[in-house]
């Protein structure tokens, strides 16, 4: 542990060294989970596909900036999320 480290320097990293297996393991399985469903969305397409067979089709077929733009824009919004709610966590006790 740290020596010189505060108490709150000392109580978050010994939660997040308890608490990291958690969510590696759930990003493990979610990864797992995804490639699951995605073959089974690519296999029961119909008429009007998802927006990540899209992606995907267009990615294969001919990559414009559209598909970057739009996953630019997927990353910053989940990213956003992340980090608001990272903030309303720490202000409440």
């Amino acid at each position: 542990m740290l020596l010189a480290a505060s108490d709150v320097e000392r109580k978050r990293l010994r939660h997040v060294l308890d608490l990291l297996p958690a969510p590696t393991g759930s990003a493990i399985v979610a990864l797992l989970i995804s490639f699951e469903n995605f073959n089974t969305t690519l296999m029961l397409v119909g008429s009007d596909p998802p927006l990540t067979i899209t992606m995907y089709d267009r990615m294969r077929e001919d990559s414009t900036p559209v598909i970057n733009a739009v996953s630019l824009f997927l990353m910053l919004g989940l990213i956003s999320v992340m980090a608001q709610r990272d903030r309303t966590a720490e202000k409440s006790p």
